[in-house]
């Protein structure tokens, strides 16, 4: 099978139907979170939720068209503007998989899936990836800080809507990084190894929105400084891990939409392959850089939530002390307990497996039998490689 073959499997078929309902909500919800927003002439988080909402159909379809224009008819384009240029994009694109996989659901179901051979298909493959990661990116990851902060600070009672948006896009933010890692892997992973990253990443991602937030309502725009600092250590070890893909444009492409994530989880810095094609990103990491990143992770989350409760106790704000007390502790369990099971995960996954040495009986007999097959080929004029040797049974003498 060639290496740039794409297969629509079980695994497709799960994730586009879970995907296309999540985003499917997660936009309906945010369109009716910016509407109260306005409703109650609270006009500046109208505008940060419409905007967010907006922002990854905005640029992909630019994209799009920066790539395309000059290859499509006038009439594909607009069709394309209409399909990408709306907050819906992902999802609609999701639907459009899904039905392919129900169609051919036999294929889908098999055992080695349902090759995909048409080239407009493989495009909509791709886009479907790019736009799934770009909108956790910019879409999730702000909107639920900015949804979250949004409840602290109102003076208004926290309405159910604001509760269901904010898990949604939780779920939906959890469903992006969990999805992306796992295709990330070198190795084949399994369900179990699938299971161990969603938890870790739901714990990592809830105690960094929490120690965002608490930090951004106590000390307000020093938050950005704190993850401008971060986010410049991390592009500095990007770029030393990957110096010598300098002359490689697409690494640091990926790196544009990668660093991002390193906000909330470590996905690896070390490109191990990359496949611009099919969005396709291979990434290594290691007990010690996963140790090193998780340390000041878990410092920077104690950090903020700890200046937070400093804050709370010092101010006169309205902020009543056990609730306080309960956020600090949640954000340092949650960094805790998904830093731990982050470095379990990362030790038994990505360690080097070590070559066991045979013993003495086992290597004398193996020795044995290749002397007794050679004898047995030179009799019988037959022509055997060395180096196939090994694919060939042995049965016991009688």
């Amino acid at each position: 099978m060639s290496g740039n073959d794409v297969r629509l499997g079980q695994y497709e078929l799960i994730k586009y139907s879970f995907g296309a309902v999540l985003t499917c909500t997660d936009v309906a919800t945010d369109i009716l979170i910016a509407t109260s927003y306005y409703q109650h002439r609270q006009f500046i988080w109208f505008s940060f939720c419409v905007a967010f909402a907006v922002l990854p159909s905005a640029l992909l379809t630019l994209a799009y068209f920066l790539q395309r224009c000059r290859q499509e008819t006038a009439t594909t384009l607009v069709k394309q503007f209409l399909f990408f240029a709306n907050p819906c994009g992902s999802g609609f694109l999701k639907i459009k998989l899904l039905l392919v996989c129900l169609r051919n659901y036999d294929d889908v179901w098999s055992y080695h899936g349902w090759l995909v051979e048409d080239e407009k298909l493989l495009q909509d493959y791709r886009a479907e990836k790019v736009y799934h990661f770009v909108e956790g990116l910019l879409e999730n990851m702000p909107q639920m800080i900015l949804q979250i902060y949004v409840t602290i600070i109102q003076d208004e009672k926290i309405s159910a809507l604001q509760i269901i948006s904010i898990t949604v896009t939780f779920v939906n933010l959890v469903w992006v990084l969990t999805l992306f890692e796992y295709s990330s892997f070198v190795k084949q992973a399994t369900l179990t190894h699938f299971t161990a990253i969603t938890f870790y990443n739901a714990c990592l991602i809830a105690a960094r929105g929490l120690s965002i937030v608490t930090f951004l309502v106590g000390f307000k725009w020093v938050t950005s400084a704190v993850l401008a600092f971060h986010e410049f250590v991390c592009i500095s070890i990007y770029f030393y891990r990957n110096h010598e893909y300098f002359n490689e444009k697409e690494v640091w492409w990926i790196a544009c939409l990668l660093m991002p994530c390193y906000i909330f989880v470590y996905l690896g810095f070390k490109v191990k392959d990359l496949n611009s094609k099919f969005f396709d990103i291979k990434l290594g990491r290691s007990i010690v850089s996963s140790s090193l990143f998780y340390l000041c992770f878990t410092t920077e989350n104690v950090l903020m939530v700890s200046l937070f409760f400093s804050w709370s106790k010092t101010s006169d704000s309205r902020w009543d002390q056990r609730i306080s007390k309960v956020i600090t502790v949640c954000v340092i369990v949650l960094s805790l307990l998904g830093t731990v099971i982050h470095l379990g995960f990362t030790f038994v996954f990505f360690r080097k497996s070590t070559r066991v040495r045979p013993s003495y009986e086992q290597e004398t007999q193996g020795i044995e039998a290749n002397l007794h097959l050679d004898n047995h080929m030179d009799q019988s004029g037959s022509q055997i490689n060395t180096d196939d040797s090994k694919y060939v049974l042995h049965f016991p003498q009688k």
